[in-house]
């Protein structure tokens, strides 16, 4: 049979990108490592050559759900395909053994686990196999996002079957995860791809918010219009809780919340009520959706960010998987990371905290230690997480010397790894009673070795004719035995002994590599935040972080559309028989990506250019000390608690686009962000602000074109009447000033008042001639001023400060040596924030930072509570209980000045 021939029995009529090529390797004999994203396709890359050629294919997936999903559905193509697994009786998996044998199928597919299984090993030795597919391959890698040690041990099982051909599929593997597939499976000089990444009917976007409440505005917008069926993903059980109370109530939406702590068929009936419409839509941590396949999901919200670009594409991906547009949107605030920092410092423990949880266990003498991981954590009175704990169970459980049982409902738990045909010819022949035990448990395990086989205790007595004292006793006594394993009835998560009395030291776990994973998990959450922040094509920086060779602007996302946030759909009405052919249509719209300049006669240049000079200018003047919210208030002439405490009402430029609605300047402040004419930066309190960026004042002097998505932004602005052309630094003529303007804006800020008061008093960007205001009387915070002065309009006032009572050490108050005590009494004193106090400093951050470290070097307090935001309070503190652990943490690495300062508090 022909490849496109063969397409026919699958009922379609056309490859998706990359499939054809994957799949002609694959039939001429070759390995391959195919990294395709969730709804590429991936399937068929193993399935249809299964048709082509003889032999049988073995596929190995994690997932029971979609292995029975995907049989079903071959089966109703005709193709023979079937499944062995845990979820089939003993006998069912015998008799399915055997026709596998006899070659009645064409396809089957197991869990990694039972490539361990001697029966099944017995039973493809003597099957012709033609190839192994290995599916979610990047569990191979422990670089990867859902590492798994059974997988780990498939290229032994490749090696064992004489190095079949092998194709494994993935849909999210980085470059690095990539490597460690290929040498972990043996695979033979592959031919790997990397494609179909970009997904023509996928509209991305990221929305900034600044914080839960504003997310719950902007999805609830969202919502306001019929939007179909959609998942929104949460980070914690708790908010998906409260978003299907908020959504239910303020939405009206028919919404169910999914999440880990739901009993087995609580998700269940979720999950069928979502599938089968019911719902329409569903609140989830990333425990929902691994082998969903919903073919018309309309968006996928993120409404916190996940912990990697991988979990990103792969949760976004089940978005129209029917090819229609569908919209994906992460509403993005900068204390999101923090959550997941949290949970890669839970993932990642330290090895103190893992030695503390083995020494205790190992002090029980239960078998099995039915206990859960919250109960463990109250015993041992640590700080750490109950999920913490959790994870030192789980990176002791790779060494084998424990394992962790799933829940048995009351069942008793037998391993047999002894290679004997029979264990009975072990014990005396008078040792009867033991024995005819043995006998019925080996007949109940069958040919199950190696595998933990589970049994009721009511079919061991019926079997044996004890009763379940006496033969309770008898096991007890078989564990002895070598290669005999026995765990008594239990019923919830219980962890099993499979080595007792091994030293912590004798483990052999590598925490050196846990170390170095910790920093790949920061790293890899750090790529997700640059996502988030990124001005580019957000197709491009997927396709650029896994490897794809064919990486180009979408002119779909946010960014290509010049909005902010929510990507605008086409609007499509499609019958079915259209639906394969809109994702052609849409595969390469028009002048995707592209930037072009209209072209405008001399007085309409003239005046954008004045409207973007007065927007620059007025923005330009607050140095990147703000955010885009106050600054589109300033704008504005808004009357906020801010602008008022800030006294930014004095500053030129105030109330410019009085007449525009805020929503509207944050668009355009938006838009400058995405054209690059403006930058943003993040501060101590991780709330972005923006400044003019190079290219901005170059726009804005007439230096560089003005990028065409912007001009019709500029035309629609309303300009107060106040500032007529007259009145306004014209570009024609003010190219000097400009200059000096750009150059002032990109300098570093003096550390000190006095060596930064003199400046140009034509300098439109200028923020620095800071005049005191009547408050400040003291002489030890500067010279007195006319309390009657009034502050110009290329001034930032300096903020009210309170008045102090000086000491005998102020002698040296205002000179450069006593900086950092004029810093450290805005902070006492006048309750300032950090922002606010490098503000009328006119010292950055940093520098604030370091001269409370002098401060707290020479015994002062220092407010962190009140100075950094929650989650960075949270890192100080962990900084003095766990210092090695906490440099770690971004948010020092990223400051430097703020570790000193911790570490200064600490001493």
């Amino acid at each position: 049979m022909e490849i496109d021939g063969a397409l026919q029995q699958f009922g379609l009529t056309s490859f998706r990108p990359g499939q054809r090529e994957v799949i002609s390797q694959i039939v001429a004999g070759y390995d391959c490592l195919c990294v395709m994203p969730t709804g590429g396709g991936k399937s068929l890359c193993f399935q249809l050559p299964t048709l082509i050629r003889p032999g049988l294919t073995i596929v190995v997936s994690p997932l029971i759900a979609l292995m029975k999903d995907q049989v079903d559905t071959l089966a109703r193509r005709g193709i023979s395909a079937s499944l062995i697994n845990s979820s089939l009786t003993n006998s069912e998996q015998n008799e399915r053994l055997a026709e596998m044998a006899a070659g009645k199928y064409s396809m089957v597919y197991v869990a990694p686990e039972r490539l361990r299984n001697p029966r099944f090993l017995d039973a493809i030795k003597a099957t012709p196999i033609q190839l192994l597919a290995v599916d979610e391959a990047h569990c191979i890698s422990e670089w990867g996002h859902d590492f798994r040690p059974d997988y780990a041990r498939i290229g032994q099982f490749r090696e064992a079957l004489g190095g079949v051909q092998t194709v494994a599929l993935t849909a999210t593997a980085t470059p690095k995860v990539q490597e460690d597939i290929c040498s972990i499976l043996k695979l033979h000089h592959p031919k790997k791809f990397v494609t179909g990444f970009a997904r023509t009917n996928l509209y991305l976007g990221s929305l900034y918010c600044n914080g839960d409440r504003d997310k719950d505005v902007a999805l609830l917008e969202f919502l306001k219009e019929d939007r179909g069926s959609g998942i929104i993903y949460a980070a914690t059980r708790k908010r998906c809780e409260s978003l299907v109370e908020t959504l239910t109530e303020k939405a009206k939406l028919s919404v169910g919340a999914y999440h880990a702590g739901l009993t087995l068929d609580q998700r269940k009936f979720i999950q069928e009520q979502f599938m089968s419409g019911k719902l329409k839509a569903i609140v989830a941590t990333n425990a929902f959706g691994m082998g969903i396949d919903k073919g018309d999901l309309r968006y996928v919200i993120h409404y916190n960010i996940p912990g990697s670009i991988e979990a990103y594409y792969q949760e976004a991906g089940r978005a129209g998987r029917d090819g229609l547009p569908s919209q994906c949107v992460v509403l993005f605030s900068p204390q999101d990371r923090y959550i997941q920092e949290f949970f890669v410092e839970n993932a990642n423990p330290p090895r103190e905290l893992v030695a503390k949880v083995y020494d205790f266990i190992a002090r029980l003498k239960d078998d099995p230690i039915e206990m859960t991981s919250q109960e463990m954590k109250d015993q041992l009175d640590i700080p750490q997480t109950a999920e913490a704990v959790g994870n030192c169970l789980q990176i002791v459980a790779r060494t084998g010397v424990i394992e962790r049982l799933e829940v048995s409902g009351g069942l008793a738990m037998f391993r047999i790894t002894n290679t004997l045909p029979t264990m009975v010819d072990m014990l005396p022949k008078d040792a009867t009673v033991k024995r005819k035990v043995l006998r019925t448990v080996e007949k109940a395990v069958g040919d199950r070795r190696d595998e933990a086989v589970y049994v009721h205790p009511r079919w061991l007595t019926q079997h044996s004719d004890l009763d379940r004292d006496t033969l309770a006793r008898h096991l007890s006594d078989l564990r002895k035995l070598p290669g005999f394993e026995y765990v008594p009835p239990f019923r919830g998560r219980a962890i099993h002994f499979r080595k007792r009395n091994v030293p912590f030291d004798k483990l052999g776990i590598d925490f050196k590599a846990l170390e170095t994973r910790k920093r790949a998990d920061f790293e890899k959450l750090e790529r997700v935040v640059q996502f988030a922040q990124g001005k580019v094509c957000r197709q491009i920086s997927i396709l650029q972080y896994f490897g794809d060779p064919d990486a180009k602007p979408c002119g779909l996302c946010d960014r290509c559309q010049g909005r902010a946030g929510w990507p605008k759909l086409p609007v499509v009405s499609l019958t079915s028989s259209e639906h394969s052919n809109h994702a052609s249509q849409i595969a390469d719209p028009p002048n995707a990506g592209s930037t072009k300049v209209l072209e405008l006669n001399p007085s309409q240049k003239t005046e954008l250019l004045r409207r973007l000079w007065l927007v620059t200018e007025a923005i330009g003047r607050h140095r990147g000390l703000f955010g885009k919210g106050v600054i589109a208030d300033f704008l504005c002439g808004g009357q906020t608690e801010k602008i008022e405490r800030l006294r930014l009402s004095r500053i030129q430029g105030y109330g410019l686009l009085k007449g525009s609605r805020k929503k509207d300047v944050e668009g355009l402040l938006e838009m400058m962000l995405t054209t690059e004419l403006l930058e943003s930066k993040m501060p101590m309190a991780r709330r972005p602000t923006i400044g003019v960026s190079e290219l901005g004042w170059k726009v804005a002097k007439g230096e560089s074109p003005i990028p065409e998505n912007l001009i019709d932004r500029l035309r629609q602005l309303t300009l107060d009447s106040r500032f007529s052309e007259s009145a306004t630094p014209h570009v024609a003529v003010s190219s000097k000033v400009q200059t000096q303007a750009n150059e002032e804006t990109r300098s570093e800020q003096s550390t000190s008042l006095h060596s930064s008061s003199k400046r140009s008093e034509n300098d439109p960007a200028d923020l620095s001639s800071v005049k005191v205001t009547e408050k400040f009387e003291a002489a030890s915070l500067a010279p007195k001023q006319n309390n009657s002065h009034e502050c110009s309009g290329d001034t930032l006032p300096l903020l009210a400060a309170q008045k102090v009572d000086r000491t005998e050490d102020d002698t040296s108050i205002g000179t450069a040596n006593s900086d950092w005590q004029w810093t450290h009494r805005l902070a006492i004193d006048s309750r300032f924030t950090l922002t606010e106090i490098a503000a009328i400093r006119r010292i950055s951050v940093d520098q604030v930072l370091e001269h409370f470290t002098i401060a707290a070097e020479r015994g002062l307090s220092i407010p962190t509570q009140r100075l950094l935001d929650k989650s960075t309070a949270v890192a100080f503190e962990k900084a003095r209980i766990d210092p090695p652990a906490a440099k770690l943490l971004p948010v020092f690495s990223q400051r430097p000045a703020l570790w000193r300062l911790a570490q200064a508090l600490r001493g």
